[in-house]
């Protein structure tokens, strides 16, 4: 939608509807509810929080009504849930955190543990053989070892992920729904916009400290369907320090006591008549059928520091209103010039919290001017003046971000990194140095694709980024200058900076072949 406008007029529809409202704050959502002007605006999901904690009611102005899944559950909207805790002797204590979850390549190091992946299978064996489950795991590989887990121990399961042709992805979803598949082992691709009311157990194999994926996870599982009684939850518990606890069932409803297979969440009345029964010393037959006879009540400590740091920034966020670099923000607090509202431990880092109150009175210390509609172009240009330069990438980039942009301001990042690259390597073929010897782009000729957009959309990129002069759109593949700037900047203005990355280009290799 947001790359056809120009096909619709404004007030093409009276009632405009948006599912999977909670990502109505990104940059192409906004666009197309911002271009339309229909009577009434509606959005509807099931996960009001993001991740970057960005307001929805800037879109939507106000709440009609809002359900949180434990009340839609009492409520008997949704199945009851039950649990089993297992626990495992893989260390997540090390794990580095990226101020929403654990970072992702030491999540995949840190579970590629054999011995983690059988308990897996054989709880689900043991305890639930005859049921369809969802097993959610860290990424693809790991859906896919953990598919081959299964289908080694005699269960019909597959995996599912983003990578697959829509048709092949189809058809196992198909084959899971007719009962073909027992088990579905996936990654991101079901955390919303799937539900399988035929699943009737999760096995959370993916530790997250995010509360919104936890709950995307849980909810493909929560939908009613004749004869399911109740979703049966399996929390694989890994080793970790208090801070970086992963999210779990008892975590997410505080609950502060657990009793395995045990309800969690249901109407009162069941939950008055299980406790009856196990008070009066005996099993329930649920929990007898699949297997678990332990009616001891255990403590759970559902200390989340999350709690603590809503509504606040971490410090890679202050970095950007104040426009520095995470370092720069780092060694200000090392100073003792800044001093955090809530210093974390996850892993061997600390990260820092600030109240989002404080960023005012931390940009007039530091002479910092908020950027406004107003101040964009001006902040821009004289970025890019001021520019300075260890390596040709920003200026390079920068030449490639104009050549390429669109109408309205969007370079896909296969056009840039084909910039980048035909610009080395016209260099190279003139006989001139294309940069630096230990540069990466002085091998341009040995570079793949891949590594030219790493090297491009990091420290380059980042710069302008940090800057809140251009954005990346990471579902699209695409980059672009900020809405907002590219509105303000005139064709001369547009003609000014490329000459004048054209200047720092040749200043740039001049200097460069002085010190050669």
């Amino acid at each position: 939608m947001s790359r056809n406008l120009s096909r619709f007029d404004p007030r093409e529809f009276g009632y405009l509807i948006v599912d999977e409202a909670h990502h109505a704050v990104a940059e192409t959502f906004r666009e197309v509810i911002a271009f339309f002007q229909p009577r009434f605006t509606l959005g509807l999901t099931a996960t009001p929080e993001r991740s970057d904690e960005r307001p929805l009611l800037q879109i939507f102005r106000e709440t009609a009504h809002r359900l949180e899944l434990e009340d839609a559950i009492r409520r008997d909207i949704l199945v009851p849930i039950r649990c089993v805790r297992v626990e495992t002797n893989v260390d997540l204590r090390h794990i580095r955190y990226n101020s929403v979850d654990y970072r992702a390549r030491d999540l995949e190091e840190a579970i590629q543990v054999p011995g983690r992946d059988e308990l897996v299978v054989n709880i689900y064996a043991r305890h639930a053989s005859r049921k369809r489950g969802v097993c959610f795991c860290v990424n693809v590989l790991h859906a896919e070892r953990m598919a081959s887990e299964f289908k080694n121990a005699g269960v019909a399961a597959a995996s599912v992920s983003g990578r697959m042709p829509l048709n092949q992805r189809e058809e196992v979803l198909r084959a899971y729904q007719a009962g073909e598949i027992a088990v579905l082992c996936a990654c991101d691709i079901l955390n919303e916009g799937w539900d399988s009311p035929c699943a009737e157990v999760l096995l959370m194999t993916r530790p997250t400290l995010s509360k919104i994926v936890y709950v995307q996870q849980l909810g493909r599982g929560t939908r009613k369907a004749p004869g399911k009684e109740h979703l049966l939850v399996f929390d694989f518990v890994d080793q970790s320090t208090r801070y970086a606890q992963a999210l779990s069932l008892h975590r997410l409803f505080k609950k502060t006591e657990y009793r395995a297979g045990a309800l969690v969440a249901a109407p009162e009345e069941q939950l008055l008549q299980e406790q009856q029964i196990i008070k009066a010393g005996e099993i329930p037959p649920v929990i007898l059928g699949i297997g678990i006879y332990d009616t001891a009540l255990r403590p759970v400590d559902v200390f989340r520091w999350q709690d603590e740091a809503e509504g606040m920034i971490a410090a890679n966020e202050l970095a950007i209103e104040l426009r520095v670099d995470d370092s720069t923000i780092r060694d200000r607090i090392r100073r003792g010039e800044i001093s955090p509202d809530l210093n974390v431990p996850v892993g061997d880092r600390e990260y820092h919290f600030f109240r989002r109150d404080r960023v005012a009175e931390l940009q007039r210390q530091y002479g910092v001017t908020p950027l406004s509609d107003e101040n964009i172009r001006d902040l821009f240009l004289k970025f890019v003046d001021d520019a300075d330069m260890s390596a040709s990438y920003k200026p390079v980039l920068l030449l490639g971000m104009l050549r390429c942009a669109d109408a309205s301001g969007r370079v896909r990042v296969s056009d840039l990194v084909s910039f980048f690259r035909d610009f080395y390597l016209e260099r190279k073929k003139q006989g001139l140095l294309p940069e630096a010897p230990l540069r990466r782009m002085a091998r341009v000729a040995e570079l793949t694709d891949l590594d030219i957009e790493r090297t491009m959309l990091t420290m380059p990129f980042e710069k302008f980024e940090r800057k809140r002069f251009f954005r990346r759109l990471k579902d699209l593949a695409v980059v672009r200058f900020t809405e907002t700037l590219w509105r303000r900047l005139t064709e001369a203005d547009r003609e000014y900076l490329a000459a004048k990355a054209q200047e720092q280009i040749t200043g740039y290799y001049s200097r460069l072949e002085v010190a050669q």
